[in-house]
């Protein structure tokens, strides 16, 4: 009895591992995609309606047993794969206007892929680019955007996969719109970019490459220029509902990462992050009600560590909460401004837990995919701040409640560059029976970046801030300016910046310079 057990579950276990092999995704997958897929579009609108379909190949795709399967079917595996992951999360977060509105959609979201998670550009980079090495998988994985090569109406098949490789690679190459040619320029798409050196295998380049598979060559002293990928969603126009950005995004899959998390991104669901930015401002003079320049005898140095945690309840609204520390020393005009991080205790210096309080991030308007805003509320919580109450306590800052609401804007200038706006009114209100005012203030910042890699960005930052009394009179002013720069220690989680600054310009102002250092970290997406 018991051998007649063991060989029905053995039997039983075989089946169902038959039941999740290629040839089953193959099948289900070749009629999901005949049915919502056409002319290279997808039918967003009706598989976020109803997705038990995409579901149960979604599932299948991370059971799917690869341990027997042919290199033949691996490859068509993975092309699949890739291609229903994609339209997955694009139908998890619909209605969207690009995949770009989905924070980590290619390098955070990881996914069930035959018994392995791993993320989108994992899956395309590790088990496709880097096992086979052959550049017509460019054609046939589809991003999710317009400037992708057209997703077909059909699954990639173990039997087949070869000869479509090649024939979605020759149609890819001579579409007038994948390969922009005229008399005088081409203009191709970014992928040959972004891949080069898969283009260049064997000393080939790009231009051999494109050569081989087009009917109209490209003449060899002729240059190759690159078009802005288009980033907006492959969707069915003919779709009703459908949602067409105002703006394209961050054109480079492979970079968008540094640009992806600018302050007017919001998390998504289930993300958080922390951020802690050391801002160290040290001066020994300033500018007089005349904006003339004036020697304070002495050097005061002043450093404050903003903590910032934040959380995603969904893509359009974020929590968090904000500690700030702060420390303060008075010193000769010899002296260095490190100093302030001996954090002593004296009628000269001092250090406190200064302020803490919530804070929520918001993207006001629907389809303003580059507009947020950012909104906190600061209670002091160490006493005396302004040391009036003793003459033995350095005055810190000012012992106040604080409302400071940041309105954010970005707009990319091309594939390098962005340029990134920030308005953010600060409201001093004073503790009830204090006989200080309250006060405004509007500090405006211009950032201009410049993404060198995928990892690396460059700006410069100019700002001005003015001070206004409670009957709106201008009180005060500084500009500033100044350079920094933002690096991916770990791409897409751990982010260091580094700045400096110089207020260079004043009216009832100090004339001092600011070192900044800044050290981000970011969950994936759920």
């Amino acid at each position: 009895m018991k051998n007649v057990l063991f060989v029905f579950v053995s039997l039983l276990l075989t089946w169902n591992s038959h039941g999740q092999s290629t040839k089953e995704i193959e099948e289900l997958a070749d009629g999901f995609f005949k049915k919502n897929v056409s002319n290279g579009q997808v039918n967003y609108l009706a598989l976020s309606a109803s997705k038990q379909e995409l579901g149960k190949l979604v599932g299948i795709v991370g059971r799917v047993n690869l341990s027997t399967a042919s290199p033949n079917a691996k490859k068509a595996f993975y092309v699949n794969a890739y291609n229903l992951l994609v339209i997955h999360q694009v139908v998890e977060n619909y209605p969207i206007g690009s995949v770009m509105d989905v924070g980590g959609f290619f390098d955070q979201k990881k996914f069930l892929v035959a018994g392995e998670k791993m993320t989108l550009n994992a899956l395309e980079n590790e088990k496709i680019r880097k096992q086979y090495n052959d550049p017509r998988f460019h054609f046939v994985l589809v991003c999710g955007a317009v400037s992708c090569p057209p997703i077909i109406d059909k699954a990639y098949k173990e039997s087949t996969i070869e000869q479509q490789l090649e024939q979605q690679t020759s149609l890819a190459l001579n579409d007038p719109k994948f390969i922009q040619s005229n008399n005088e320029a081409t203009q191709i798409s970014e992928i040959f970019n972004w891949y080069k050196s898969d283009f260049e295998v064997n000393g080939g380049s790009v231009k051999k490459f494109i050569n081989r598979y087009r009917k109209s060559k490209i003449p060899e002293n002729e240059k190759l220029g690159y078009y802005t990928y288009d980033w907006k969603l492959n969707e069915d126009k003919n779709s009703k509902g459908s949602i067409v950005p105002k703006e394209s995004a961050p054109s480079n899959r492979r970079s968008i990462d540094l640009q992806q998390y600018t302050p007017s991104v919001l998390l998504t669901k289930g993300q958080w992050e922390f951020k802690t930015f050391g801002n160290l401002y040290t001066q020994k003079g300033g500018y007089d009600q005349n904006t003339q320049y004036i020697d304070y005898g002495n050097r005061s140095t002043f450093f404050t560590s903003i903590n910032e945690f934040t959380y995603g309840i969904n893509r359009r609204f974020n929590v968090g909460a904000d500690l700030w520390i702060k420390a303060v020393l008075y010193d000769e005009p010899g002296s260095s401004p490190l100093e302030v991080f001996k954090f002593q205790t004296t009628p000269q210096s001092r250090t406190e837990l200064s302020v803490v309080g919530p804070r929520i991030r918001i993207q006001p308007i629907k389809n303003w995919k580059h507009f947020a805003l950012n909104s906190s509320f600061l209670i002091p919580i160490a006493s005396d701040q302004n040391g009036s109450e003793s003459s033995d306590r350095a005055w810190l800052s000012q012992d106040a409640y604080l409302w400071i609401t940041k309105f954010y804007y970005d707009q990319s200038l091309g594939n390098k560059f962005q340029l990134f706006l920030q308005l953010a009114p600060w409201f001093t209100i004073q503790k009830p029976g204090e006989s200080a005012k309250n006060k405004l203030e509007t500090p405006f910042d211009v950032f201009f970046n410049y993404f060198a890699t995928s990892r690396l960005s460059f700006y410069m930052q100019q700002e001005f801030w003015p001070s206004f009394s409670p009957d709106g009179n201008l009180t005060s002013y500084f500009l500033q300016g100044g350079l920094g720069s933002k690096f991916q220690v770990i791409k897409g989680l751990l982010e260091l910046e580094l700045s400096y600054t110089n207020f260079y310009f004043g009216m009832n102002s100090g004339a001092g310079q600011t070192f900044n250092l800044g050290i981000r970290i970011i969950s994936g997406s759920k």
